[in-house]
């Protein structure tokens, strides 16, 4: 009894683990995506300090370095969770 108790609370776990790690890929990719459209739209505004600084606290907190040294603008203005 005890046994197949300990295998159904393991996949429950198993499962669990699946669904946080997947959960975590979205909110890293959308936090990502919300942070260069971010530095695009400041760039766009013409304000280039901000968008440094913008660059610089995303690369220090995801340890992501942009091989340009710059966003390149996408075309429509969105991202498609690709960074540099």
């Amino acid at each position: 009894m005890l046994i197949p108790l300990l295998q159904a609370l393991s996949s429950w776990l198993q499962l669990r683990l699946i669904s946080a790690r997947w959960e975590l890929t979205r909110e890293i990719e959308r936090y990502c995506d919300e942070t260069e459209n971010a530095i695009l739209a400041a760039r766009n505004a013409g304000n280039d300090a901000l968008a440094d600084r913008l660059r610089e606290r995303f690369e220090r907190a995801s340890g992501v370095m942009s091989i340009s040294g710059s966003f390149a603008p996408a075309t429509d203005g969105n991202v498609s969770g690709k960074i540099g």
